[in-house]
């Protein structure tokens, strides 16, 4: 299901009809002989990785991606000029963690048993489709989790994302909040761009007292059906008023 991205070593042994290999810039300055033959074999690997088309590009970009030092999260802020500054940066979505028991069939979250009980069969129901989706922040009696639509345009949600996730999006907002240099930011609305592409089990260990939070019968059982989500979509942090 489409690219297989990665880098020139990560390469060797493998080939494709169509490759696509994007170059840095040219170095500056003076390199040694020893540089430049490295340089030149590894060109030489990943131009002979195309059985029929070889494209070139260039790989270049402005922006760096960051990691939040308390959870590894990656992010890329993105600072635009126009009508004034805009405070957005793509975040890293679907970390271990990013999904919990409570955000998959607990009773904060979710109405009822029956709400519940849809979500997990509707995420059986997946197989190996790639669903693309989308998540909305949810109400302050949710802790302001972010719900995981079914699948994109759907008004039911699939599961709600942990609290660790919005900690983390107000560490990212102060970094660019610092960029923007405007009022303080809040969470974005919105996280467009996710996509599940499979499911994995969750499961609870005997006396986990998170169960009692749970409708039946997975407080029972403690296995829980979970998205495999992955996501590094442009989200966009509101200004506080």
């Amino acid at each position: 299901h489409g690219p297989v991205i990665g880098t020139v070593h990560g390469a060797k042994g493998r080939e494709a009809d169509n490759v696509r290999f994007y170059l840095p810039p040219m170095p500056w300055g003076e390199c040694e002989d020893a540089q430049y033959d490295e340089e030149a074999r590894i060109v030489f690997v990943a131009a002979t990785r195309a059985r029929k088309n070889l494209k070139l590009g260039k790989g270049a970009s402005r922006t760096l991606a960051c990691r939040l030092d308390t959870s590894g999260r990656a992010y890329t802020p993105r600072i635009y000029n126009g009508n004034g500054k805009r405070a957005a940066a793509s975040v890293e979505i679907g970390r271990i963690g990013d999904i919990d028991a409570a955000g998959l069939v607990g009773k904060r979250y979710f109405s009822t048993q029956v709400s519940a009980m849809l979500a997990q069969e509707k995420m059986s129901s997946y197989g190996d489709s790639i669903i693309e989706t989308e998540a909305f922040i949810g109400e302050k009696s949710q802790g302001y989790r972010y719900g995981v639509r079914f699948e994109k345009g759907a008004n039911s949600n699939l599961c709600y994302l942990s609290e660790s996730l919005n900690y983390d999006l107000f560490n990212i907002a102060k970094h660019v909040d610092a960029k923007v240099k405007k009022r303080m930011l809040n969470c974005p609305s919105k996280i467009p761009y996710l996509r599940i592409v499979g499911t994995r089990t969750l499961a609870l260990k005997p006396g986990d007292p998170i169960r009692e939070t749970l409708y039946s019968p997975w407080c029972d059982s403690g296995f829980i059906l979970a998205p495999l989500l992955v996501g590094y979509g442009m989200l966009y942090f509101r200004h506080r008023r």
